[in-house]
């Protein structure tokens, strides 16, 4: 019974750790504040991995973000120039699930289609061409058509970290 009960907690805990979903990453340069700043540009980066077909979507969430922030969105002399890229791709994982039969536990798997997507934000002050603030991130997305309000919450979320 004790090694049933310690294969159930490993097993248990395997699939949390492999389930949870890392944080994005941002950092901010020390003389930088948000204060500082009034207005803002955006601007797609043409890097490897860039999802040219979803810039529409994300530049309405960043201008969203921004604004709720405070900034003015201004395509000229704008004081911060916001650079993103964005990567969508399709991946497959194993679905690790226990399994009691009778006394024994076995572990059944399956393997499950998920789409991941990938960010990177760079915000860099157009006057001294520094970056001020940058953030990436990966995280898996449910399938279908997301709603623009839920994606603008989530760059939101993310924006939220810069001070």
């Amino acid at each position: 019974m004790n090694l049933r009960f310690l294969m159930l907690a490993l097993i248990s805990t395997l699939i949390t750790a492999c389930a949870s979903q890392p944080a994005m990453n941002y950092k901010q340069a020390d003389a930088a504040s948000l204060s500082q700043y009034s207005s803002f540009s955006i601007k797609p980066l043409q890097i490897k991995g860039h999802d040219v077909k979803n810039e529409k979507v994300v530049e309405i969430a960043l201008r969203s973000a921004l604004e709720e922030r405070g900034l003015i969105f201004s395509e000229n002399n704008a004081n911060l120039e916001v650079q993103y890229a964005v990567g969508v791709k399709s991946t497959q994982s194993v679905d690790l699930k226990p399994v009691s039969i009778g006394s024994a536990v076995y572990t059944s798997h399956d393997i499950v289609s998920n789409t991941r997507a990938t960010v990177v934000i760079n915000i860099q002050d157009t006057k001294t061409n520094q970056n001020v603030w940058r953030s990436s991130g990966s995280q898996t997305i449910r399938e279908g058509k997301i709603p623009q309000v839920d994606i603008n919450a989530e760059f939101a979320k993310i924006l939220q970290n810069f001070k």
